[in-house]
């Protein structure tokens, strides 16, 4: 029997932050996160007329390949992955970390080249620019420790933000969302000496309601 929270996970993913829709293609890219979840998403899909892909990675995989980088290797997995990028309506990207230091020992120069020819020609180029698309972080034991609590403790935590109603939150928003683009003049005033007077007329403002990141809510 499959956790409550991560179908409801899977659901604003696919239900409200992609709002993916029948015969588009979906690519899901997984890396280090547990079948479950990866199958709630595929079955999401599937229930609203997607086309679901899956990427499913290892960061211990990904070390081999980052540390093994050549130019010609970096740039024919970039141009592979750039195909099938281009093939895509939606993109829905979730990482987790078993070991937050996994890629400290591959060399900067390695990690340029994926950066230049693998990470920039399919994500920056193609999935940003030409996809809609949401990424999150999964919780794992090794985050959990970074924030200096239990797995569990961690889990209901990290539940608890991301399973929000975030179509409602977002309506919430609007109200400051239309102060800020109405607003010239901002200060700030607080104890002591701070007091920051500043413009921000013409600047616009964005929501971050959930749309392109889980959690979020900025």
């Amino acid at each position: 029997m499959k956790d409550p929270r991560i179908e409801q996970l899977a659901r604003n993913l696919v239900d409200y932050s992609t709002e993916v829709k029948e015969g588009e293609k979906v690519l899901i890219e997984v890396t280090d996160i547990p079948v479950e979840f990866v199958e709630c998403l595929v079955e999401r899909t599937a229930a609203r007329g997607g086309l679901p892909v899956v990427w499913h990675r290892s960061n211990r995989i990904q070390r081999g390949l980052f540390r093994a980088a050549t130019e010609k290797q970096m740039a024919l997995i970039g141009e592979y992955e750039r195909h099938a990028m281009e093939q895509m309506d939606v993109y829905i990207g979730a990482r987790g970390f078993l070991n937050m230091d996994e890629l400290a020992d591959v060399p900067p120069e390695k990690l340029k080249l994926y950066q230049k020819l693998w990470f920039a020609p399919v994500h920056m180029e193609v999935r940003v620019p030409k996809t809609r698309w949401v990424v999150l972080r999964w919780p794992t034991s090794a985050m959990a420790q970074a924030a200096g609590k239990s797995t569990e403790a961690f889990e209901d935590f990290y539940f608890d933000v991301c399973c929000l109603d975030y179509g409602r939150m977002s309506k919430a928003m609007d109200p400051l969302h239309d102060l800020l683009v109405r607003t010239d003049h901002v200060r700030l005033k607080g104890p002591g000496e701070t007091d920051l007077h500043f413009s921000i007329a013409g600047l616009g403002a964005i929501k971050c309601d959930g749309k392109m990141n889980i959690p979020d809510g900025e």
